[in-house]
């Protein structure tokens, strides 16, 4: 009927609900990206995680990791930190620290040696990083962790 009283309510009411049903549409799609997001983030993670464990090396700056992941320093810091509320240079330092520990500990490789196979550029640099991270020289922080495993 095209002069029924109701004919603009019922049209404003069928375009409210076709507006409504894009606005949920569209909601739905941003939820699926947001998940997919977060997915490709602890992937990348992962990634990141496996090739830190598995390098040698890990004194690499952050550059070195993210071009491997073909990301940016940024992207992996931000899906570091989302994914362990962690940034990828603290991650890399653990490692590094774990590193330092397990060669003082563990082998008898010299102060220099251990400097060299852990990627410091000289010796100054490697007893610098240990002292500010263990709080001793690294010849002293040999010490320590010996007299701790023999107890």
């Amino acid at each position: 009927e095209k002069n029924s009283s109701f004919q603009k309510e019922i049209i404003r009411t069928l375009i409210q609900v076709i507006a409504y049903e894009l606005c949920r549409t569209l909601n739905q799609d941003s939820i699926h990206d947001t998940a997919g997001e977060t997915n490709q983030r602890k992937i990348l993670f992962d990634n990141f995680i496996t090739l830190l464990s598995s390098s040698e090396i890990k004194k690499h700056p952050l550059t070195f990791y993210a071009d491997k992941l073909f990301v940016s320093s940024r992207y992996l810091t931000m899906a570091c930190r989302e994914v362990s509320n962690r940034t990828a240079y603290e991650w890399i330092n653990e490692y590094v620290q774990n590193d330092v520990r397990y060669y003082l500990l563990h082998s008898n490789l010299t102060i220099k040696e251990i400097s060299v196979k852990l990627g410091f550029c000289n010796l100054s640099f490697f007893g610098k990083y240990v002292r500010e991270n263990f709080g001793a020289s690294p010849s002293e922080y040999r010490k320590q962790l010996k007299k701790v495993k023999t107890r």
